[in-house]
């Protein structure tokens, strides 16, 4: 294993472990990461020759940054509101309304 993989494989338990505790579910994170760890193992093989113009450590990489973008203050809050406002129906719009948006951006 190279740095970068080694590297890319602590990135992923620690998002993994993020969108755990916010909640998401993981399914196509695990999915993902499953393809990598085949793609990168298949390396060492006429598969993974035919790839090497293909950097899957970059792809990995990409998708990585897309799902911390699923744990930034945005999308947190957004998902807290739609949680509130299903639980309480036509009657949280008052508090969705006093729901301060501007906090800590």
């Amino acid at each position: 294993m190279t740095t970068n993989t080694i590297d890319l494989e602590q990135e992923y338990r620690s998002v993994r472990q993020a969108l755990v505790r916010a909640g998401l579910m993981i399914g196509s994170i695990d999915a993902l990461h499953a393809d990598w760890q085949r793609w990168v193992n298949d390396s060492k093989s006429a598969v993974g020759r035919r790839r090497a113009a293909w950097d899957v450590n970059q792809w990995w990489a990409h998708h990585l940054s897309l799902f911390r973008c699923l744990m930034d203050r945005a999308h947190l809050t957004a998902r807290a509101m739609r949680k509130l406002k299903d639980s309480q129906g036509d009657s949280a719009s008052p508090a969705l309304n006093s729901i301060n948006l501007s906090e800590g951006t």
